[in-house]
């Protein structure tokens, strides 16, 4: 039986409680700490949560480009929380639009 699979989905948020551990340094992500989420697609009606830093040293060049792709196709892809201040969101996006360029090939 085949499946089609599907797109990623990304959550930009503050960390509720310190238990996660960022996928890309291994430390954990402290309480209300600024983190990308990564809804992963695993197999129909599964996906798993991976969380990162959201930093350019935690999420590389290729999940920042994945993530700017996935903010260009809307229909929810790239999900901000309403508890991100506004100027943090828009100087995550200016980083993010730098380092993904780094990722494109």
């Amino acid at each position: 039986m085949t499946f089609k699979t599907q797109p990623h989905r990304y959550t930009i948020d503050l960390a509720p409680t310190s238990r996660a551990h960022c996928r890309g340094c291994r430390k954990l992500i402290e309480k209300g700490g600024l983190r990308l989420v990564i809804h992963a697609f695993v197999k129909p009606n599964r996906r798993t949560m991976l969380a990162r830093h959201l930093n350019l040293e935690c999420v590389g060049p290729a999940i920042a480009a994945d993530v700017m792709r996935a903010r260009g196709v809307g229909n929810g892809a790239v999900h901000v929380s309403g508890r991100v201040e506004p100027k943090v969101v828009a100087r995550v996006w200016t980083q993010m639009e730098a380092h993904s360029s780094l990722g494109r090939a």
